[in-house]
């Protein structure tokens, strides 16, 4: 059926005045135009929460790797502590002669060495680093337990005694030489796991965010 473009609304026949045409369309345009924008504000709002948390796992990741890199920097300084010692140790006579003055200015450092290591909070570290503390923890212990009865009681040792002492020592920076490569090797796993997320956050750049 014929009709004249003059009375139609958007070329379609309405049967609608040219005033009801306009305000029929301004309020479909308001309706889209309210669709659109509530859909950029949702979208920018999950980028950004998107963004928060890339940050936060970012935050993590260097965390982690501060923390590997300390506690490896705490027991490379142990075990030369505990070399030191072994050295300073090494004899019968050596003993007797540390026995004197009971080693003032060694034996804290060694003390010091053990309150530290016990102040690590486990939970506050990376899963992977926890076995490594706690057998860090657990040697140096002994070696200063060790240390403290050479000293304390060396008048009441035998010759056995000693050879054990000396068997003892060497057989804890062994141990700890073995833990400090545990730490070396959670280090890595922790560096080879920040560069690939890297490679997968560089490969994924965040978009930028259109605004409304």
């Amino acid at each position: 059926m014929a009709y004249n473009i003059a009375e139609t609304c958007l070329l379609l026949p309405f049967g609608l005045t040219r005033s009801e045409c306009a305000s029929w369309v301004q309020a479909w345009g308001s309706i889209l135009a309210l669709g659109l924008g509530m859909g950029v504000a949702i979208y920018q709002a999950r980028r950004q929460h998107q963004i928060t948390l890339a940050g936060l796992a970012e935050q993590r990741r260097l965390e982690q790797l501060n923390v590997a890199e300390t506690l490896g920097e705490i027991a490379r300084r142990s075990l030369s502590v505990q070399k030191y010692f072994t050295e300073k140790l090494k004899s019968r006579d050596s003993i007797y002669e540390a026995a004197k003055d009971g080693m003032p200015f060694d034996l804290p450092e060694l003390q010091g060495l053990v309150r530290s290591l016990e102040s690590i909070e486990l939970h506050h570290i990376p899963a992977s680093l926890v076995a490594p503390s706690l057998y860090l923890r657990s040697t140096v212990r002994q070696f200063l337990s060790k240390v403290a009865m050479a000293l304390n009681n060396h008048k009441a040792m035998d010759a056995a005694a000693f050879d054990d002492l000396f068997a003892s020592m060497k057989f804890l920076n062994t141990s700890l030489q073995k833990t400090i490569t545990d730490f070396d090797n959670a280090l890595r796993a922790l560096q080879q796991s920040d560069d690939r997320a890297g490679m997968q956050q560089s490969s994924n750049p965040p978009k930028p965010t259109t605004q409304a």
